[in-house]
């Protein structure tokens, strides 16, 4: 385990990619966890919309990355 952390510490692009993947992770696993508390306070129309909400603010965040790339290039 140390010796993968000294190869990940090392190398930049591994870093990067790890920290990344991590970040990447967070936001699924946030959710699950707050899923009982939304659903305890939450009435199905209310969660309907946020569900939504936060689906359409995935795709915009996932169509902006694709321009920020693009223009890039």
């Amino acid at each position: 385990m140390n010796k993968l952390l000294s190869i990940i510490k090392g190398n930049k692009f591994l870093s990067n990619s790890f920290l990344y993947i991590i970040g990447s992770m967070m936001t699924p696993a946030i959710g699950l966890v707050m899923m009982p508390i939304y659903t305890n306070y939450l009435s199905p129309e209310e969660y309907g919309i946020m569900t939504t909400v936060q689906t359409l603010a995935g795709m915009f965040q996932l169509i902006f990355t694709f321009i920020i790339t693009w223009c890039n290039y």
